[in-house]
């Protein structure tokens, strides 16, 4: 099985209305290792245990080629059998993140939870914004489903 690899990707800049979201991952991680929290999950997994998953760190990333870096991040995990789990971030960072996940899988098959679809066009006269993931995602035909 994979390794599971925890990504933080500390982005914001396509949010349309207040920032914060880059500041998620290492609060994510404040609050997964809490010792408030039991470690252990319902199929009996011991996640404090050592080699459960591993820590990628958080990208250093640039405004100017943040979603490059991202889908660069995210497909060398993948080319080392990992499985990345990516701690965002606004919404927009999944479409560089899918990106790289529909390179290594052709059948890709995508199951999206949000209160709404992000599939606008543009908003705000931006076609990389929060709102739009998966209207790009879609015109690139990454998912088979």
């Amino acid at each position: 099985m994979n390794t599971p690899a925890i990504l933080g990707i500390p982005f914001d800049a396509q949010s349309s209305y207040l920032r914060g979201p880059a500041q998620a991952p290492p609060l994510i991680r404040d609050a997964f290792l809490s010792e408030a929290s039991n470690m252990w999950t319902e199929t009996g997994v011991d996640l404090g245990a050592e080699d459960t998953y591993v820590d990628s760190g958080d990208l250093d990333l640039s405004e100017a080629n943040a979603f490059g870096q991202i889908e660069t991040a995210v497909e060398q995990l993948l080319e080392e059998n990992l499985r990345p789990i990516c701690l965002g971030g606004d919404h927009s960072i999944t479409y560089p993140i899918i990106r790289a996940f529909s390179r290594k899988y052709e059948q890709l098959t995508i199951v999206h939870f949000d209160a709404h679809p992000d599939l606008y066009e543009e908003f705000e006269g931006n076609r990389l914004s929060h709102a739009c993931p998966f209207a790009r995602v879609m015109e690139a035909g990454l998912p088979r489903d």
